[in-house]
C-alpha cells in the first residue's frame, strides 16, 4: 500500500509538470487499457503496458528537467502492474485473483457446534424443564392419607380439602374405633356428615365412632363415608363376625393333629410354610372372597378358629383377621 501511495504522488507530481509545459509534452494513448498518459513514461502507469512502436517519442525538455523517482518508472521490472487505471475488458496486467478455497475442518466443526447446542435445547426443555416444575417435597409422604375428589379451588363453604387418618382398619366384634378427619385450611369449621354402605355390617355415629354390628357368621365390610363443605373422604372397615363360626365341640374325643388333616387347635401359634410365591389371605374361607394381605414363610400367625374344609381364621400383624388353608400353617 506504501508502494502504490508514492507511485500515485509521482504520477500526481508528473502530471502537474506536463501541464505547466503542456505545449513541450507529447501524450501516448495505451493500447491495452485505453487511458491517455504522458510519453515520458516508458510503461503505462494504470496498467503498466509498454509503448506500442507507433508512439512518437517525447519531446525533450527545455530546461532537461527530470523529477526525482524518474528511475522508478524507468524500470520495467518495478512498473506497478494493473494500478492506477481504468482496465478495458480482455486487457492485459495481472489475472483476477481466485476465492480462497472453503476450510471444511472448520465448516464441519461449526456445524457440529450447532448440533450440539439444539440438542442440549431439546433435552433442557423435554426433560429438565418438567422435572424442574414437577418437582415435590421430598419428605411428604403421598400414603398416610386418602383425599377423595380433590378440588383446586375452595368450595362455596370454603373447604378446599379433607383427609381421614386411615384409609381402611379392622373390627373384631362389638369393637368401634374412632375415624378423625383434617381439614384444608386447618381452622374451617362446619359440620361433618358420616354414613355407612351397610349398616347391618357397621355404623357410624355423628363423631366418627365406627362400631362393629357383624353377625351374618362371616366376616364382611362396609364403607365409611365423611362429607363436609362440598368434599367427601372414605375408607373401608371390615368387619368380624360375632356368630359362632365353629359347631359345638362334641364329647368325642379330638385326635391329635396332622399336617394331612390340617386340624390345629385354637389359639395355637404357628408360622407361614409353603409359600414360596407369597400366601394370599381371604376375608373368608374361600378362594372367592376379597384378599386382605399377602404374608411369606417364616411369618408369625395365631389360629383364631377352625372354619371348615381345611380353612381356618388366624389372626396376623398381631391385630388383623383372615382366612387360610391349613396346609400352610406350621403349628407350634
Amino acid at each position: 500500500m506504501v508502494q502504490n501511495v508514492y507511485y500515485m504522488c509521482i504520477y500526481g507530481q508528473r502530471r502537474y509538470d506536463t501541464m505547466v509545459r503542456k505545449k513541450d509534452s507529447n501524450v501516448v494513448h495505451c493500447a491495452s487499457c485505453g487511458e491517455d498518459y504522458s510519453a515520458t513514461y516508458k510503461f503505462c502507469p494504470f496498467c503498466g503496458g509498454a509503448q506500442t512502436p507507433t508512439t512518437q517519442p517525447a519531446m525533450a525538455d527545455e530546461s532537461g528537467y527530470e523529477f526525482d523517482g524518474q528511475d522508478v518508472f524507468d524500470r520495467p521490472d518495478a512498473q506497478p502492474a494493473g494500478k492506477g487505471g481504468k482496465r478495458l475488458p480482455g486487457a492485459g496486467g495481472q489475472a483476477p485473483t481466485p476465492p480462497p478455497p472453503i476450510n471444511w475442518p472448520r465448516l464441519i466443526t461449526f456445524l457440529c457446534s450447532l448440533v450440539i447446542i439444539a440438542a442440549a435445547l431439546v433435552m433442557v426443555f423435554t426433560v429438565v424443564y418438567p422435572h424442574l416444575r414437577d418437582v415435590t417435597n421430598p419428605d411428604a409422604n403421598p400414603s398416610a392419607s386418602v383425599s377423595v375428589s380433590p378440588t383446586a379451588t375452595l368450595s362455596p363453604e370454603g373447604l378446599a380439602g379433607m383427609t381421614l387418618d386411615t384409609t381402611d382398619f379392622t373390627l373384631q366384634p362389638q369393637q368401634t374405633h374412632t375415624l378423625t378427619v383434617t381439614f384444608d385450611p386447618a381452622d374451617w369449621e362446619g359440620t361433618v356428615s358420616w354414613t355407612s354402605s351397610d349398616e347391618t355390617c357397621a355404623t357410624v355415629d355423628e363423631d366418627g365412632v365406627v362400631t362393629n354390628v357383624n353377625a351374618s357368621g362371616t366376616q364382611r365390610r362396609a364403607v365409611i363415608t365423611a362429607t363436609a363443605g362440598g368434599q367427601t373422604v372414605t375408607c373401608t372397615v371390615y368387619c368380624q363376625s360375632t356368630a359362632p363360626v365353629t359347631p359345638a365341640p362334641t364329647a368325642e374325643p379330638t385326635p391329635e393333629p396332622t399336617p394331612e388333616s390340617g386340624d390345629i387347635p385354637n389359639g395355637s401359634t404357628g408360622t407361614i410354610m409353603n409359600a414360596a410365591n407369597g400366601l394370599r389371605v381371604r376375608s373368608g374361607p374361600g378362594t372367592s372372597y376379597d384378599v386382605l394381605a399377602s404374608l411369606k414363610n417364616g411369618d408369625s400367625i395365631t389360629v383364631v378358629s377352625y372354619a371348615g374344609d381345611n380353612w381356618y381364621e388366624i389372626r396376623y400383624s398381631s391385630t388383623k383377621i383372615g382366612y387360610i388353608m391349613g396346609d400352610y400353617i406350621n403349628a407350634n
